[in-house]
């Protein structure tokens, strides 16, 4: 008797847990802003891949847009960070750091001039003319093209960000000091906007953003839940559980 009445407390505890997910469940279907829970791959940057989503692409475009002050700076940006498969938030604060999303912005230094968003060096981009590099489109595309390469040969952000700014050859003979402080405020402001991302986009639509791996421990823990209430079910019923 007392085993059956121990049963029975165990089974109002489940359905009751049971209860509570469906209400939480349809609360978050009646909130016209809810697009319910989203997986993400491994390794999958977050805004890249609600980008690549229909249903979410124009929520991140509108969000970087206001970022970068407007659609027609924004756009371009986000295109080629998608071609070249570079965070949102690293190509964003890159250009905040170089230009502060100035597409006319201006920096002469001793035998070049570097120019735009993205501060298109008029040596290493001599093939360009005069108006490309104040082109918001232009100026993106080699920009992320030239941070993409900087990635690509340095294995990781921080040393790709010195090679963006200082060059291979300059990181070679040693990382300069404005060199360092010019990566920390980039990677400082980078922090800044996925903290803003995840508050203004995420929460603000109900987003949950899953990894896989995540997904597929709570799907393990699940499938031990469910063994236990047709456990339960069974022994209730008189057909014994083993």
């Amino acid at each position: 008797m007392r085993k059956l009445t121990v049963f029975f407390i165990i089974l109002f505890v489940v359905a009751l847990v049971s209860c509570w997910n469906e209400s939480r469940s349809g609360l978050q279907g009646e909130n016209s802003g809810a697009l319910s829970r989203i997986v993400i791959p491994e390794n999958e940057d977050a805004g890249l891949f609600l980008y690549r989503m229909p249903r979410t692409s124009k929520l991140v475009v509108e969000f970087y847009s206001d970022i970068a002050g407007s659609k027609d700076i924004a756009i371009p940006i986000i295109k080629y960070s998608d071609k070249y498969n570079i965070p949102l938030s690293l190509s964003f604060a890159l250009v905040w750091m170089e230009s502060r999303f100035n597409p006319k912005a201006v920096n002469r230094n001793a035998h070049s001039i570097d120019r735009g968003l993205f501060q298109l060096n008029s040596k290493s981009f001599s093939f360009l003319k005069t108006e490309d590099f104040y082109n918001p489109s232009v100026n993106a595309k080699y920009g992320t093209a030239h941070l993409r390469f900087s990635l690509n040969r340095g294995k990781n952000e921080v040393v790709a960000l010195a090679i963006y700014n200082a060059g291979t050859v300059g990181v070679r003979k040693g990382t300069p000091v404005s060199t360092l402080r010019y990566i920390s405020r980039i990677l400082k402001y980078r922090d800044t906007l996925e903290r803003r991302f995840e508050s203004m986009v995420l929460n603000e639509r109900n987003i949950i953003l899953a990894r896989a791996e995540d997904l597929a421990r709570a799907e393990r823990l699940a499938s031990t839940e469910g063994v236990r209430r047709k456990k339960v079910t069974a022994i209730i019923n008189g057909k014994g559980g083993s």
